[in-house]
């Protein structure tokens, strides 16, 4: 049995067709969604029909829980107020956009499925068997994976929500981050991704699948709704530009970007910490700066990727008495 797995439609219909054609040149028997299809583009209502008549087997993310119940949010599990910002503006145009048939039906949809298919125990969840908005980061350490794996129970276990696709085996058992259709999984390609599984006699495979579609049309498309440009740029560039602080520093690193503008930090010097001078930002109109190549990584300070994210993340919590080596890896001057 051939399966096709998505996540985080994320109102991009021009993905989902996308993904339905490739399916089926892929020969897939069954088409499964991991919930969250609205949100970031322009198009909600565009989504359902394409799930519907093409029969692809469908649960409940938090977004889908939060429209169809009418939240004030979408219970996304940001906890940083400047991803917040960005979710709520989303949501808000999202909400607006659903209309009341769409939103009835997301009611419908259960927040998980589980079934025996040849032979194997198959878990589809939309964070994870922990918490429907659980962020499975592929860097979780062994006993926050095994603490997941465990609580499912399944010998394959499906899910999504971080927007980044990743495979890992634990022990005997299976477990796949499908992705997002809607958005790139910030690695400067215009794809976005899906997973393939194969599941035969009792053994189960992965593949994550690169989709090209027409992500020019999407654009212009959010253009036209007026949805903020950041949003765009993603969509054109392949780099998150919003909802970076949920981040963890490993898959940050990976990305372009790695810290909001507003937490760059303008000086300590009065507050006793002995920085004289900021970095110089350029700003480009983005939320969003770099910080590998850039004034805010100083080349000589012996920071590796990781080690600099990790910084990164740091620095919306800093204070006058910042970790050592968080204070090194973002100072200008030389070693201090």
């Amino acid at each position: 049995m051939r399966l096709a797995v998505c996540g985080g439609v994320y109102s991009n219909p021009y993905a989902l067709r996308a993904f339905l054609d490739d399916a089926r040149r892929r020969g897939c028997d069954r088409l499964f969604c991991l919930g969250d299809l609205g949100g970031f583009g322009a198009e909600p209502d565009a989504v359902w029909p394409l799930l519907v008549d093409n029969g692809v087997e469908c649960i409940a993310g938090n977004y889908d829980v939060a429209i169809g119940r009418g939240d004030d949010d979408c219970g996304c599990g940001y906890r940083d107020p400047r991803d917040n910002e960005f979710a709520q503006l989303i949501y808000d145009f999202t909400k607006a956009h659903t209309s009341a048939d769409y939103a009835a039906w997301m009611r419908t949809l259960d927040i998980e499925h589980r079934e025996t298919m040849a032979g194997l125990d198959v878990h589809f969840v939309h964070g994870s068997p922990l918490v429907l908005n659980d962020f499975f980061w592929e860097s979780l350490d062994d006993a926050e994976v095994e603490l997941r794996v465990k609580e499912s129970g399944a010998d394959v276990l499906c899910c999504t929500h971080t927007g980044l696709p990743w495979i890992k085996r634990v022990g005997e058992r299976l477990v796949v981050n499908v992705g997002a259709l809607g958005r790139p999984a910030n690695d400067g390609r215009r794809e976005v991704w899906y997973a393939v599984l194969d599941i035969d006699d009792g053994r189960a495979e992965a593949e994550l699948v690169p989709l090209a579609y027409d992500w020019q049309a999407h654009a212009a498309s959010m253009r036209a709704a007026g949805l903020p440009e950041p949003f765009v740029e993603t969509v054109e560039t392949g780099w998150w530009t919003t909802c970076l602080e949920v981040v963890p520093p490993r898959e940050r690193s990976r990305g372009r970007y790695q810290l909001y503008r507003s937490a760059v930090p303008s000086g300590f010097a009065a507050d006793g910490v002995g920085w004289a001078d900021a970095p110089e930002v350029v700003d480009d109109g983005l939320p969003v700066v770099p910080l590998f190549g850039s004034p805010c990584s100083h080349p000589g300070c012996g920071c590796t990727p990781t080690s600099t994210a990790t910084c990164a993340a740091s620095t919306a919590r800093w204070r006058p008495r910042p970790r050592p080596g968080a204070a090194r890896c973002l100072s200008p001057a030389s070693g201090t």
